[in-house]
C-alpha cells in the first residue's frame, strides 16, 4: 500500500514511507507472532512423532519404504530416455505388490495405523484404511484433521447403500467415541449429510441469485452496476469463499443470517428497487392521478 501510494504520488512521501516502515516492522515481527510460534511447535511435534514411527519400524524401515513405493496406489516410476526429455513408464514388473509382500506390508503398518488413525481401523479395517491413505507413514498426513474428515466421509459413503448418494448419511455415523468426523466444508457437508439431491437444491438456490446478477448486468449495466450493488456482489463472493472453505454457514446459524441478508439485498436491487431511469408502475401512475 505504501509503495503504491508513493508511486501514484497521491500522498506525501512521508506517509508512504510510514506505510513501508510499518510493513517492514510487520515482516520483522511475524516470526515471533503466536501463530508462527504455534506452527513451529506443531511442526516440531510432528517431527518427533515421525521419529517414533521410524523407531517403531526399526530395521524394517527400508523394506517398508520399498514396499510402499511398489503399492498399487502409488504412481508408477518413470525414466527418461537418453538424449531426450520424454519420460516413459517403467516396465510393468517394476510396480505392484505380490500377495506375500502385501501381507508383509499390512503386518508392519498395522500397529502404526492403529495408533494414529485407530478410528479408521476400527470402522473400516486396517487394510482398507491403508489403501485410502496410500500406505503412507508420513505423520503429517495423519495429522491433517480436515483431510482426515473428508477421507472418513468418503469411506463412509463407499460403505453406504446407493440411497445415501441421493439423500445423505446419518450424522451419527460420523461419530466414533469422542471424535466427530463431520467435514469442515459446507459443500462437502451438504453432500455427505443430504446427498446429491440436497446439494443440487442448495446449488440451484444460489444459482438463481447468480442468474439475477448476470441478467441485470446484461440488461442494463449502467443502471444496475452501482456502488451499492458492487458491495453486495463482493459480500456474496466472500460468503461463497467462506462456504467453500469452512462449515460456517451450514453449522453456524449466525453466518446463515448474513448470507440470507446478502441474497435478500441482491433480490431487492434487481427485482424490487425502482431506479430513476425506470418508469413508474402502472398502478402507481393511476394512484397519482
Amino acid at each position: 500500500m505504501g509503495l503504491s501510494t508513493l508511486l501514484a504520488r497521491r500522498a506525501h512521501p512521508k506517509n508512504a514511507l510510514g506505510f513501508l516502515a510499518l510493513f517492514a516492522l510487520f515482516a520483522l515481527l511475524m516470526p515471533r507472532s503466536p501463530m508462527m510460534i504455534h506452527l513451529n511447535a506443531t511442526s516440531g511435534k510432528q517431527d518427533e512423532r515421525q521419529g517414533y514411527i521410524n523407531e517403531q519400524l526399526g530395521e524394517n524401515l527400508s523394506e517398508v519404504q520399498t514396499l510402499i513405493q511398489k503399492a498399487p496406489n502409488k504412481p508408477k516410476p518413470t525414466h527418461t530416455t537418453p538424449g531426450t526429455t520424454e519420460e516413459t513408464e517403467a516396465p510393468e514388473e517394476e510396480s505392484g505388490l505380490t500377495e506375500s509382500e502385501r501381507e508383509r506390508l499390512i503386518q508392519e503398518l498395522t500397529p502404526v495405523y492403529q495408533h494414529y488413525v485407530k478410528d479408521f481401523v476400527q470402522i473400516f479395517g486396517a487394510e482398507k484404511t491403508m489403501e485410502m491413505f496410500n500406505y503412507t507413514i508420513n505423520v503429517r498426513e495423519f495429522a491433517s484433521v480436515r483431510e482426515k474428515k473428508l477421507l472418513f466421509a468418503q469411506m463412509l459413503m463407499e460403505d453406504s447403500p446407493l440411497s445415501a448418494r441421493f439423500f445423505g448419511i446419518n450424522l451419527a455415523r460420523f461419530s466414533v467415541g469422542n471424535n466427530i468426523y463431520d467435514v469442515e466444508n459446507d459443500l462437502h457437508g451438504i453432500y455427505y449429510l443430504y446427498g446429491g439431491v440436497g446439494l443440487a437444491a442448495y446449488l440451484l438456490f444460489l444459482a438463481y441469485f447468480v442468474y439475477l446478477i448476470i441478467w441485470a448486468l446484461c440488461k442494463n449495466a449502467k443502471r444496475y452496476f452501482t456502488v451499492e450493488a458492487a458491495s453486495y456482489g463482493i459480500a456474496f463472493l466472500l460468503c461463497m469463499a467462506h462456504v467453500y472453505n469452512t462449515a460456517g454457514v451450514l453449522r453456524r446459524p449466525n453466518a446463515s443470517i448474513y448470507l440470507s441478508a446478502i441474497l435478500a439485498g441482491i433480490y431487492y436491487l434487481v427485482r424490487i428497487r425502482r431506479y430513476p431511469d425506470q418508469t413508474a408502475p402502472t398502478t402507481l401512475q393511476h394512484a397519482k392521478q
